[in-house]
């Protein structure tokens, strides 16, 4: 996967927070424990985004290299779990970009929680 890659969350992801900040992602019904930092990294992919554009905006100005290291593995992490999927072969963009808002994930993840 190149930095150039566009990808956006999958259209059928669960979140879901397993105590503290033990994140698990649930995509094509695997669930696999995730970074503390997805659900930054998720927000980032809600619409397409290329790697390279969503770590630079996700480090923001001045940030270490171990920011660097640790986001992209968490954005590699998730796109192993099924979680961030290539853009050109997602679905509908009106559909996905209401279910992945930020919003509607953080109501589906306290929602799992109860």
């Amino acid at each position: 996967m190149g930095g150039a890659a566009l990808l956006q969350c999958a259209p059928d992801l669960e979140l879901r927070l397993v105590s503290g900040t033990d994140v698990r992602v649930t995509s094509r019904g695997v669930s696999t424990p995730v970074s503390h930092l997805a659900l930054r990294v998720l927000d980032a992919f809600r619409h397409p985004s290329s790697v390279n554009d969503a770590v630079a905006r996700l480090r923001g100005d001045g940030a270490q290299a171990e920011a660097w290291v640790e986001l992209t593995g968490c954005v590699l992490a998730l796109r192993a779990a099924g979680a961030l999927v290539d853009a050109a072969t997602s679905r509908s963009e009106e559909h996905t970009s209401e279910l992945q808002s930020l919003a509607y994930l953080v109501c589906r993840l306290l929602l799992e929680k109860k």
